[in-house]
């Protein structure tokens, strides 16, 4: 009768959610000092959630309050955790559905003898970061379902079957043979290596024997100009030798008599 008593109100009967169920405080020994995160939303953050350093608890969460537009989390954190002034501050999940808790980092850069935070200090807006809410998550499965990603990567792959024509074999020895030339170059790399060092090294010699060769070039452009000037009559005489060379050929070859034994 005492329980009938409690569902009377509201008339829609004794049905509660998860979120009405108060989370168990984490144990610790020792007392604790109290520090405020300000973060852009604190949704979905039940009381007492635990705050956590590098995955080990270090307090719970005491409060939840509005001001200014946004959401200001007191956490209790146990004396032999010292954190320091530039630590952040992170409401994370660690199921997609689940409670969300705070993380606490602290800065890599600071060391041991950094300011630390006392009780009554505050994380600002800017060291913080919220989670997603589970809309969040829900509306992002959506889209890569409902949205076309999942359709457009269907299509990517049909579309690569079509560009190979059914020949993935054909794909399969190329990639086969790419691979056998590569461990053929790698195998001979020294040789390789070798090759490039002698050509630098010719590089360098012509280089360093560039005036030489400026200066032979020099000295054969006279004998070039001559050749040039007077290249119609140095065909003209080719032009003779081969004709006396035809008329050569006409004549029957003279062979000296055998003389008898």
């Amino acid at each position: 009768m005492r329980d009938r008593a409690r569902c009377r109100r509201p008339p829609v009967g004794c049905g509660a959610g998860l979120e009405s169920l108060p989370l168990s405080a984490p144990s610790g020994n020792g007392g604790s000092y109290s520090v405020t995160a300000v973060f852009t939303n604190a949704l979905n953050l039940p009381a007492q959630a635990k705050v956590k350093l590098d995955g080990v608890d270090i307090g719970v969460v005491d409060a939840i309050s509005a001001k200014d537009f946004t959401a200001r989390v007191t956490m209790s954190i146990r004396d032999d955790v010292p954190l320091s002034t530039g630590s952040t501050a992170e409401l994370r999940s660690a199921t997609p559905l689940g409670d969300l808790f705070v993380a606490i980092h602290t800065d890599p850069k600071q060391t041991g003898s950094a300011a630390r935070l006392r009780g009554g200090d505050t994380i600002p807006l800017a060291s913080t970061s919220a989670g997603a809410t589970v809309e969040e998550l829900l509306s992002s499965a959506a889209v890569l379902v409902n949205g076309g990603v999942v359709r457009n990567v269907t299509t990517l792959l049909n579309g690569a079957g079509r560009a190979v024509g059914g020949r993935g074999d054909n794909v399969a020895t190329l990639l086969h043979e790419s691979s056998a030339l590569i461990t053929r170059l790698n195998a001979r790399s020294a040789q390789i290596k070798t090759a490039l060092d002698n050509t630098s090294d010719l590089t360098t010699t012509l280089s360093q024997r560039q005036n030489t060769l400026d200066q032979a070039l020099a000295a054969a452009a006279p004998a070039m100009t001559t050749i040039a000037e007077n290249r119609d009559q140095i065909a003209d005489l080719t032009d003779s030798v081969a004709r006396i060379t035809r008329q050569l050929q006409r004549f029957p070859s003279v062979q000296a008599p055998t003389l008898a034994a």
